[in-house]
């Protein structure tokens, strides 16, 4: 995912736009494009240069409140795969989540997933 720039870029290059008028020198001379050029000029205009931040009124789909029954289906299923647990979380929550939300989501409940020490030895007896 792409970064933003800073707001003492975003401003400089408002700056040499409003000083030069020449979008492309500007955005040669700062490595952006021409369009960015005139977006930060607009938005300099307006007084709305800061760079926005990720919304911070958008709720996680498996909400704190919901940790402790995800921690009951890891302590069920003991033996699952995140996609195992994404379609578990959708068969009794009814909300289909992505590997990287289970994945976050159990990080934030303190759940970690290890290799089970029956997995590799029964691994080992089938190479044989």
């Amino acid at each position: 995912m792409p970064t933003s720039y800073s707001l003492d870029l975003r401003t400089r290059i408002a700056h040499d736009f409003n000083d030069n008028g020449n979008a492309e020198q500007v955005a040669l001379s700062y490595n952006v494009s021409p369009s960015s050029v005139f977006k930060f000029a607009r938005l300099y205009r307006e007084n709305d240069l800061a760079p926005k931040s990720t919304d911070p009124k958008r709720l996680p789909l498996i909400l704190d409140s919901q940790l402790e029954d995800l921690r009951v289906l890891v302590k069920e299923f003991s033996d699952y795969k995140l996609t195992q647990y994404c379609d578990l979380w959708f068969e009794r929550h009814g909300i289909q989540v992505s590997r990287s939300v289970m994945d976050r989501a159990m990080s934030r409940a303190r759940i970690t997933l290890k290799k089970r020490l029956a997995w590799r030895s029964k691994k080992k007896i089938q190479k044989t």
